[in-house]
């Protein structure tokens, strides 16, 4: 059985491989074509659980950036203790339900949005609202338009028809299209957060069932890689 050393070195030189590849798209499967890392990612790397039960610590984090001027200058992106907290407060504002959290972080929170890094989480699944409609994610135009028609329209109030298709178009492009194709405009990102709030019962959702935001994906798959490297350098070590 000779070729058996010469299979499993293969299966060693793939595993080490797959996890250069890893670390390689650490900067690439962190980050949707919004350029903004995962919120999932974040708080793995900043110590922090998105848990829209645990509305204290979101509270907690909101009031920190507003006692320390975190809005002002360029604290948010030099002071790491502003960075983490908003990240805090962004994700659980993206992520949880609008009803999960208090109208003062709702609205609160979008003033920090220009002045710190963002990072992206879809909404959660809430099954009592019905399935944003689908969208051609290539058609760029799409979402172009809507943004301009709401900007023109529906700032004060967003409660006709036209209104509502341009802001489900928008959730849409966000939730969706920005983990499928690569030209989304950066702009999309900061227009629904500026939407959300006067566009609230205008809300659909893109989630089919319960995902778990605190989730890193290109984590898992390094631990995978590493899993099955360990894996092949013991066999190696016992036929040699």
């Amino acid at each position: 059985m000779k070729f058996v050393p010469s299979v499993i070195l293969a299966v060693v030189i793939a595993a080490t491989g797959i996890l250069a590849n890893g670390d390689h798209h650490d900067h690439h499967d962190d980050h949707n074509p919004l350029g903004l890392e995962t919120c999932g990612c974040v708080a793995e790397r900043l110590d922090f659980r998105i848990d829209c039960d645990n509305l204290a610590v979101v509270q907690e984090a909101f009031d920190f950036l507003e006692e320390n001027d975190c809005d002002q200058g360029d604290a948010c992106t030099t002071n790491a203790d502003c960075e983490r907290n908003f990240f805090i407060t962004e994700s659980h504002h993206d992520y949880c339900l609008h009803s999960d959290l208090t109208p003062e972080i709702n609205s609160g929170v979008h003033k920090y949005e220009n002045k710190c890094v963002n990072c992206f989480v879809r909404r959660r699944f809430n099954p009592d609202i019905e399935m944003c409609p689908s969208r051609d994610c290539t058609n760029i135009t799409i979402v172009e338009d809507a943004i301009d028609y709401l900007e023109d329209n529906c700032k004060d109030n967003c409660t006709s028809s036209t209104c509502e298709e341009a802001y489900q178009t928008l959730r849409y492009f966000h939730d969706v299209c920005a983990v499928q194709v690569e030209n989304i405009p950066s702009e999309v990102q900061k227009e629904l957060h500026h939407f959300e709030n006067v566009c609230e019962d205008q809300e659909c959702r893109t989630a089919t069932e319960e995902f778990d935001p605190n989730e890193c994906k290109s984590s898992a798959a390094s631990s995978v890689a590493a899993l099955a490297l360990t894996f092949a350098t013991v066999v190696m070590s016992l036929l040699f």
